[in-house]
């Protein structure tokens, strides 16, 4: 698995340059990105000259717009830049991160720099807390055989997605939040199945800050009931 994400990487940093003058860019917040200071920014027509079969890519799908890729100097994507118009004109961006051995870490899309959606890669908090409850102790994940999604709504986390690198959904665990933000509902469920693991409802009493955790189990029944002094969510 560590050589197919380093496969990636080295497609993208092999993705070709278009030299037509014509697909430069007018709208001034792109064209701010071409300065001196970036280690180095490249220019395409459409998405297919750019992710060529790159699966990473796959879910990008408008064609019709003109991407601004930036890049450090040993080649590895930084960011990308591309124009949404529907009612609106909206500026998507995502945002690349690298562990140190050079394998991808993070995805980070944003639209209008509102924060939408990250991809963990590899081993990642969430996950390995998901793994361990819905698997036994002794189940042991190679460090980079899945990923977790991450949506946001209200630049809050409104779900969790477990997935395997070959595409299958390990489990997810959802949220729902009051009116103020704060966490009421929380569901950890199967992958295939999308059975109920396990599900916290909690209540907030705002005169004193604390919160009234309730946990129960795949069968419904309360396994827990806490009262805690700091936020869950």
């Amino acid at each position: 698995m560590k050589n197919i994400i380093q496969s990636i990487g080295v497609l993208l940093a092999i993705v070709k340059l278009s030299t037509a003058s014509d697909i430069l860019l007018n709208d001034q917040y792109f064209s701010n990105n071409n300065q001196k200071d970036e280690p180095h920014i490249e220019y395409y027509a459409n998405f297919s000259d750019m992710y060529q079969d790159i699966r990473l890519f796959h879910d990008l799908k408008n064609n019709s717009n003109k991407i601004t890729v930036k890049r450090d100097t040993l080649g590895k994507v930084l960011s990308i830049y591309w124009r949404i118009e529907s009612d609106s004109i909206q500026i998507w961006q995502r945002n690349f991160e690298y562990n140190d051995d050079g394998l991808l870490s993070i995805l980070i899309d944003k639209i209008d720099n509102k924060l939408i959606i990250e991809r963990l890669y590899g081993a990642n908090a969430i996950g390995e807390i998901f793994l361990d409850y819905k698997f036994s102790k002794g189940f042991l994940p190679r460090k980079y055989n899945y990923y977790t999604e991450v949506f946001y709504h209200n630049y809050l986390p409104s779900e969790y997605k477990i997935i395997s690198m070959n595409g299958h959904i390990i489990g997810k665990i959802s949220k729902e939040y009051d009116s103020k933000g704060h966490l009421i509902r929380e569901i950890w469920s199967g992958g295939k199945t999308n059975k109920i693991l396990r599900e916290f409802t909690s209540k907030f009493n705002s005169a004193n800050g604390h919160y009234e955790l309730l946990e129960k189990d795949s069968n419904g029944e309360i396994i827990s009931h806490i009262i805690t002094l700091s936020s869950i969510n």
